[in-house]
């Protein structure tokens, strides 16, 4: 049984009360037996309300009964009718969202360091850890044991280092571009300075901000750049600096580590050993022209706000011995084929004369291994009493294959029957130890979604619903009498296979281990060797035919030598032969390392295969960076749901990073909890969380913290939807309350863990007019230089919108970003920050000094908003911009943007792209926000699809690009915009396997228009995969051409939503 999803914090701070009355009575039973009632403020704290009660206690019999006041705690019954003991005194009445304020005080008792981390951890993931202890599966228990022994040992080893520059660089990793060597565009930025970097550098020390300017090889390495900062620095400043910093060496300075440099602004540090220019915040300065700003700061300044003591709290586990299979049988007869026993059903919903039966099949990932099966139709409540036997022998079976069943309807008509399903559970016939289920079980299924004839959902997460209220289906398997293990070695699959204990990854040049290439072509001709590279070469997506297969399984001795087929190799074995399982389990064993971008498509459904699995973790543990783990982390944890077991290699890899690198630990917690509310992995992401939890020691009061502001953020939210005015001065006067300011204020940024939020700017905060009601929050910067760079960080805080595919979108722009700078384009992008933080709830980035198209329109009033004059974008940029060479600066950013995004949009379908969701900044910088439709998913009106363009481009745009001029098809700056374009397209279109492959593997997150492998099909079209690179070209000019001739299109649709808008203003 899997624990509660329900969000119990989220609905209220009262039960049917989204926020508190500003006093409240609250009864209080006392140990001494005396009922009390007291009233009290909403933000009252639990030590305060406890001074009142003994205050008032005195009045009473049997004061004498009760013993110090810190010898009691608070307990109350939670909204998920939880008691819960409140052991942090630091709390307030309205955040313990209590079903009735009625509270209770008894003795503490048991651990309380281990109550109170499971309070704290109970705050932050919106679940009780107790309900682990609930269920009575042997599974979790051996999940907490283990993974407790090794995050303790990862933590351990992390804590032998005691050198100071290592505990920055767990707290604020440094953001590194993922090799030292740069693009052509960088490299021509830096001659400019005959490969000199200039840097400029702030003093903390001094009292008015001295700044100053070295030049430095951009070969150069921090500690150098401070050798040189400081020597600098204690000649202007001999009062200030000892003489010992003025002569000291680079030598001594790297082994004092004394000092460190901090990026001005931001909570960002020039940490390592790694050339200047591998630091992303340096190389894009050095993209954009500018001078790097960055400061010294003392070292022990940093180290002495960061706890470095952390210990990992193991849970306490009822000791048991961890069960392991009798190895009684380990291989069974090759004649016994699998049968299943279908026995009844329950709980299904349907009307009296519709027929009920059982669909079943059985798959390996998305392939099914024999033909589906399935019993005879009979009316409620259903009793079948059927065998079922599949065309697969018990031998055979892979391991991870899995039983596909549903439930489904059938409704006789006079010309064609109508069959749907109704519920659905895939069920792996082996357990997490290799057990093979056996006597009868009671499968819980989940509620289908999918309105296909007669259909199972292969794709759909591993186990029951853990909802004993949905239907259900009585089966039995096979008993044998004895267990039946599946083999973990080798050879022990195919005795005809002798096979030692070899080296993997490099492997041992003596070792005897023989493969079976007995079918195998001895001579590969050359068109056989074209042949199996144009399979390889082709989309993820691509079905191959089975004579491609055979050519590739029979050809696999030469697929050893090249790497990148495996994904097709794999795709070409018959999982159910396991002569075939054993050979490709052997050369998994022979093959060469993955880069990252390979090995990721291994972790998506179609490779269920525990050891196909464990080599693209490992292949990731030894070529991924931590910035490139950060960029594929929401695939990452995607790809635990198609985890069969709740231990995996991929789980462990993933914690083990968290542990080590600060913000790996912030982002993997916010997209496992944002996942919190879906019961198919709540169980798994749970005991995560709760791992996730025990390590990050002091941190996970800031996780608390910032789940119970997003709390309420989401009950304020709730409240002034029904408001209809005033909503601005309510919800600021809620922002000035004690409550909200304690936990808005001096908290880390939830969407970027390396800012820290200051003194909360409550007037400068606003509540939006849409539907939803969006909040627009803003906060002081706290940093010392904040003034010069960043004064405020800004949110928009969301619920009601699925922002998962926002983040998803932002995602993708970020990854063909990287593409481009590392061919030698920078497109200027803006890829700001985007966080799901639950069900419909999230945040995104405020950028600063931009402003929406139609803002800038509206400034040329009704002539502007009607788009009948083009040119006010090519005004306001030129009044932000009056000096020449920043006016050419900023036309030559939007010239660059708006080919970036031109080319994206047009890759993933984005729609609803009118002017109020593109924005522009000061310096030009285009960018495009709010991402509800893509994959051509597009709005319609009447049946009639609004968008009829490819991208955006218009007659503004156009002015711009070519400074204003009126006859823009005819210039040279168009062309160069076209050339651009086409350069940019080319560029994704040959890392079209890595976008393909991360919007594939987001198919397990259930977006609503990414649901299927059909909605991945207008990427394809778009990146034309299966075309040439020529005809992709000429295709994407034609493109070109259509958005640009059919520009008034979009001038309609902008009239349309400023009509729309005018109208719900008045």
């Amino acid at each position: 049984m899997a624990p509660s999803s329900d969000y119990s914090s989220a609905s209220g701070e009262l039960w049917g009360l989204p926020l508190m009355p500003s006093t409240i009575e609250v009864e209080l039973l006392l140990p001494n037996g005396i009922y009390l009632t007291l009233e009290a403020a909403r933000e009252l704290t639990l030590h305060n309300l406890k001074d009142m009660v003994w205050k008032q206690a005195l009045r009473y019999p049997l004061y004498n009964e009760l013993m110090e006041q810190g010898s009691y705690i608070f307990v109350g019954v939670t909204q998920d009718a939880e008691c819960e003991e409140f052991y942090n005194e630091k709390r307030r009445l309205c955040d313990l969202h209590l079903f009735q304020p009625i509270l209770r005080l008894v003795e503490s008792e048991g651990n309380v360091q281990e109550k109170l981390l499971k309070n704290e951890i109970r705050q932050a993931i919106g679940m009780s850890v107790d309900e682990f202890d609930r269920i009575s599966s042997q599974e979790v228990d051996d999940f907490r044991r283990n993974i407790s022994t090794f995050c303790k040992s990862v933590i351990d080893k992390r804590l032998e280092c005691t050198d100071a520059l290592a505990l920055i660089k767990y707290r604020y990793p440094p953001c590194m571009e993922s090799a030292p060597t740069l693009p052509p565009h960088t490299k021509s930025k830096l001659l400019i300075n005959r490969s000199w970097l200039v840097v400029r550098l702030w003093d903390k020390k001094s009292l008015q901000h001295t700044k100053l300017s070295i030049k430095v090889s951009y070969n150069a390495t921090p500690s150098e750049v401070l050798t040189e900062a400081l020597k600098k620095f204690s000649r202007l400043h001999k009062d200030i600096y000892p003489e010992k910093v003025r002569n000291i060496s680079l030598k001594e300075l790297e082994s004092a580590g004394m000092y460190t440099l901090k990026v001005c602004g931001l909570n960002e540090y020039i940490v390592g050993n790694f050339p200047i220019c591998q630091y992303r915040y340096i190389r894009q300065c050095v993209n954009r022209g500018i001078n790097p700003d960055l400061m010294v700061v003392p070292t022990r300044d940093i180290i002495k706000n960061i706890t470095s003591n952390v210990q990992y709290l193991q849970p306490q586990i009822a000791k048991c011995k961890p069960v392991t299979p009798n190895e009684s049988l380990k291989l069974i007869s090759r004649d016994i084929l699998f049968r299943l026993h279908v026995i009844s059903a329950a709980y299904v919903n349907t009307k009296e004369q519709d027929h009920t039966y059982i669909y079943v099949n059985l798959y390996h990932g998305s392939s099914p291994l024999c033909e589906p099966q399935k019993t005879s139709g009979m009316l409620c409540p259903p009793k079948w009493n059927e065998w079922l036997e599949f065309d697969i022998a018990l031998c055979d079976m892979p391991r991870s294959i899995k039983l596909c069943i549903s439930i489904c309807a059938l409704r006789k008509k006079k010309d064609k029957d109508e069959h749907w399903p109704l519920a659905w559970a895939n069920i792996p016939l082996y357990d997490y130890l290799g057990c093979l289920l056996q006597g009868k079980v009671t499968l819980h299924l989940w509620p289908s979604s999918h309105l296909v004839e007669g259909s199972v959902h292969p794709l759909g997460v591993s186990g029951s619903n853990p909802c004993m209220d949905s239907p259900s289906v009585e089966v039995e398997f096979e008993d044998y009498g004895v267990e039946v293990l599946y083999p973990v070695d080798i050879t022990s699959i195919n005795c005809n296979l002798p096979v030692k204990s070899g080296q993997a990854n490099g492997v041992d040049k003596s070792d005897n281990t023989k493969i079976d290439f007995t079918d195998i072509n001895s001579n590969l001709d050359i068109s056989s060797f074209s042949q199996i590279r144009d399979i390889i070469s082709r989309d993820p997506l691509y079905e191959m035919s089975d004579d491609e297969k055979d050519l590739m399984w029979n050809n696999r001795k030469w697929c050893l030598q090249i790497p990148e087929s495996l994904s097709k190799l794999l795709q070409s074995v018959k999982w159910e032969n396991r002569h075939e399982v054993s050979q490709i389990y052997t050369l998994l064993r022979y093959w060469q390392i993955l880069p990252p971008e390979i090995a990721l498509e291994l972790l998506d459904s179609k490779y269920p295969d525990p050891n196909v699995r464990a080599f693209a973790t490992k292949c990731l543990q030894q070529t991924l960076s931590d910035d490139e783990l950060l960029k594929y982390l929401l695939q990452l944890v995607l790809a635990l749901k198609f985890e069969p077991y709740l231990l995996s290699p991929l789980a462990k890899y993933l914690l083990s990073k968290a542990m080590v690198n600060h913000q790996v630990c912030h982002y993997l917690f916010w997209h496992l909890k944002s996942e919190m509310h879906n019961k198919k992995v709540t169980l798994k992401f749970g005991l995560l969380l709760e791992t996730l939890c025990r390590s990050c020691g002091s941190y996970l009061s800031d996780l608390t913290n910032q789940t119970e502001m997003l709390d309420k953020l989401v009950n304020l939210n709730t409240i002034l939807k029904k408001e209809e005015t005033l909503m601005c001065k309510m919800f600021r006067d809620h922002l000035a309350k004690p409550d909200f300011k304690e936990l808005f204020e001096n908290n880390t940024n939830p969407i970027n863990p390396s800012q820290r939020l200051g003194e909360l700017l409550s007037d400068l905060s606003e509540v939006k007019l849409s539907a939803k009601r969006p909040f627009v929050l803003k906060w002081r910067n706290d940093d010392p230089l904040a003034s010069y760079f960043q004064p405020r960080w800004g949110i928009l805080f969301k619920n009601g919108d699925d922002l998962r595919q926002d983040m998803l979108t932002l995602q993708i722009f970020k990854v063909m970003d990287d593409i481009w700078q590392r061919d030698g384009l920078d497109l200027c992008m803006t890829p700001y920050k985007c966080i799901s933080m639950g069900y419909e709830i999230g945040m995104i980035e405020i950028v600063e000094k931009a402003e929406t198209i139609m803002s800038i329109q509206k400034k040329g009033g009704v002539v502007g908003s009607l788009q009948l004059k083009s040119g006010m974008l090519h005004q306001w940029l030129r009044d932000k911009n009056p000096i020449e060479l920043q006016y050419d600066s900023a036309v030559t950013n939007f010239t660059k943007s708006c080919a970036g995004y031109c080319v994206a949009t047009f890759i993933l379908g984005i729609g609803d792209r009118h002017n109020d969701n593109i924005m522009i900044k000061e310096n030009g910088q285009l960018f495009h926000i709010d991402f509800g439709h893509f994959l051509n998913h597009k709005k319609k009106k009447y049946g009639i699809r609004r968008e009829r363009v490819p991208f955006v481009l218009t007659d503004d745009f156009l002015k711009v690009i070519c400074r204003g001029g009126n006859d823009a098809q005819n210039t040279v700056e168009f062309a160069n915009f076209q050339d651009l374009c086409c350069k940019a397209y080319l560029s994704i279109r040959s890392h079209s396997k890595l976008i393909l492959n991360l919007l594939s593997m987001m198919l397990g997150a259930e977006i609503p228009e990414l649901s299927s492998f059909d909605d991945l099909e207008y990427v394809r079209q778009t990146l034309a995969v299966q075309q040439s690179e020529s005809h992709a070209n000429r295709r994407f000019r034609e493109c070109m051409s259509d958005a640009h001739s059919g520009r008034w299109t979009t001038r309609v649709d902008w009239v349309c939503h400023a009509v729309k808008q005018g109208i719900l203003k008045t």
